[in-house]
């Protein structure tokens, strides 16, 4: 079970990691349309 574990952890920082870079993306999007 220990892995499961790990592996949930791995994929909720990987999914941070993504929609923090898109949110990052759409303000700098937004940002230049401004």
């Amino acid at each position: 079970m220990r892995w499961a574990w790990e592996a949930a952890k791995v994929a909720m920082v990987m999914l941070a990691g993504v929609g923090a870079l898109t949110l990052a993306t759409l303000a700098v999007l937004m940002w230049r349309l401004r």
